[in-house]
């Protein structure tokens, strides 16, 4: 997979990751090690795990692990799927190369291992990215800077995070895609989502067929409202301006009295930009 940038990369996050020499690596027990905190994968099995597996009880691991000192032991920065093979295969002591790593970092280097991989789905990377937000007060445009994408699919993964718990989790388990979710994100009541997801998982409708049903849905609740600016799609359109102008998602919400604009603003960072931006 072509790395796309991201960001500043491990080389850059730890220094010394992708140049180790060999007198820096030492063996130790894969009990001390423990995984990282911050890691956003939460599901590692699959055929290509098994296969790691296999390799590393017939070859041992070959690449050494980043790991950082802790109270126990020492914490997994980079390579936790090489120490699950590990543990699996019953080898019991592999390579790890120790550097200083904060918390911060820790999470960045997770979601850089991870994406290069396409290892996490896009549930999982976007709470990674409200994690940097809400816990590091990054902002959207630093946290597009850090994994290398761009701030508009930074926003775009966030809004995944307003659809139902049900809805995410089919996502998460691969049962419908992130394009259905974005689809269902045209619709801004909860019962009208689910009702629509439902219909995808029992029907198998594609993306386009969602999209279809969702706006044709969000234009009858425009009708029954009677309100100015029923065209659905405009409003759409004016909601994207609108993110790219104040870089955070942005909703347009209709109902029977007026029609509202809410700007989500993960951080204290963020709301400071859009209340400066609008009091301009």
């Amino acid at each position: 997979m072509t790395k796309r940038g991201l960001g500043r990369g491990l080389g850059a996050l730890i220094p010394g990751a992708t140049s180790t020499p060999l007198d820096a690596m030492r063996e130790v027990e894969v009990s001390k090690l423990f995984p990282n905190p911050y890691q956003p994968r939460e599901d590692i099995a699959g055929p290509e795990f098994d296969e790691l597996v296999e390799s590393v009880r017939r070859h041992g691991v070959l690449q050494p692990l980043i790991v950082r000192p802790s109270s126990q032991g020492f914490e997994i920065v980079a390579g936790e799927r090489r120490w699950r093979a590990a543990q699996q295969a019953g080898v019991e002591r592999i390579p790890v190369v120790i550097r200083e790593v904060a918390d911060q970092q820790m999470l960045e280097i997770a979601l850089i291992e991870n994406i290069q991989r396409e290892d996490l789905s896009p549930i999982e990377r976007a709470k990674a990215y409200k994690r940097l937000i809400e816990e590091f007060g990054m902002t959207q445009e630093q946290v597009a800077e850090s994994t290398g994408t761009s701030r508009s699919s930074v926003a775009n993964a966030l809004r995944l995070l307003e659809l139902p718990e049900e809805i995410q989790k089919a996502i998460d388990e691969g049962r419908i895609s992130e394009g259905h979710g974005r689809a269902l994100l045209m619709v801004s009541d909860e019962a009208s989502r689910i009702s629509i997801w439902q219909s995808i998982e029992s029907k198998g409708l594609s993306v386009r067929d969602t999209e279809n049903i969702a706006r044709k849905r969000a234009k009858n609740v425009s009708r029954e409202t009677s309100l100015p600016y029923a065209d659905v799609t405009q409003l759409a359109d004016v909601a994207r301006q609108l993110e790219e102008r104040y870089a955070v998602p942005v909703d347009i919400v209709k109902n029977k009295r007026k029609n509202v604009i809410k700007f989500h603003c993960y951080s204290p960072v963020d709301l400071e930009r859009v209340v400066e931006l609008l009091l301009r």
